[in-house]
C-alpha cells in the first residue's frame, strides 16, 4: 500500500462504526472497503461517511436476541428477530452478530468444560467482570457445549441459504 492509500479515522468515529456494526471481522472489512470506495480521495472517514452508506444493526437488540436464544426462549427470540429485520436489519449482519455470540459463548462453555474457572475466563475475556462475567457463565453453562455446536452450524446453514437467496 502507498502512504496516500492510507485513511485515518478518529477514536469517537471508530466506535461509533463499531457500535453500529458490531464486532464481527468480516462486516466491518466489508464496510470500511465501501467506505473507503465512498470517500474517494479524501484523507478521513467522519461520521457523516459511516452514516450516508454504512450498514447499521441494532446491536443492543440483537445482543438481546442472542440472550434470548441462550435462554431457549423461543417467543422472545422471535419477537426481537421478527422486529430487527421489519426494521430494516440486514440478515446476514444479524446472523453475523448472533455468531459471534455463539462464539464467545461457546469458548467460555469449552473453557468451564475442560477445568476453567471464572477466572480463566475473565482471562480470556477482560471486559467480563462482575454481573457481565457472572451472565456470561450462566449463559454458556446453561446453553451447553452440544446445543452451541448445533446452533454454530445452523447460524452458517442459514447464512449460506441467505446469500444464496434461498430463504426469505
Amino acid at each position: 500500500r502507498r502512504s496516500s492509500d492510507l485513511k485515518k479515522i478518529d477514536q469517537k468515529t471508530c466506535q461509533w462504526l463499531l457500535k453500529q456494526l458490531g464486532t464481527d471481522q468480516m462486516l466491518l472489512h466489508n464496510e470500511l472497503q465501501k467506505l473507503y470506495c465512498y470517500i474517494g480521495e479524501k484523507e478521513e472517514i467522519t461520521l457523516n461517511d459511516i452514516g450516508a452508506i454504512c450498514t447499521s444493526i441494532a446491536i443492543e437488540n440483537a445482543w438481546q436476541l442472542g440472550e434470548a436464544i441462550f435462554r431457549k426462549d423461543a417467543s422472545t427470540a422471535l419477537r426481537i428477530s421478527k422486529t430487527l429485520l421489519s426494521d430494516g436489519t440486514n440478515l446476514i449482519a444479524l446472523l453475523r452478530q448472533i455468531r459471534s455470540q455463539f462464539q464467545t459463548e461457546f469458548q467460555v462453555c469449552s473453557l468451564l468444560s475442560t477445568g476453567g474457572s471464572a477466572q480463566d475466563v475473565a482471562q480470556q475475556f477482560p471486559y467480563m467482570k462482575g454481573q457481565i462475567l457472572e451472565r456470561h457463565l450462566q449463559m454458556a453453562q446453561g446453553y451447553g457445549m452440544s446445543a452451541f455446536k448445533k446452533g454454530l452450524l445452523k447460524i452458517d446453514e442459514a447464512e449460506l441459504l441467505a446469500k444464496n437467496s434461498m430463504i426469505d
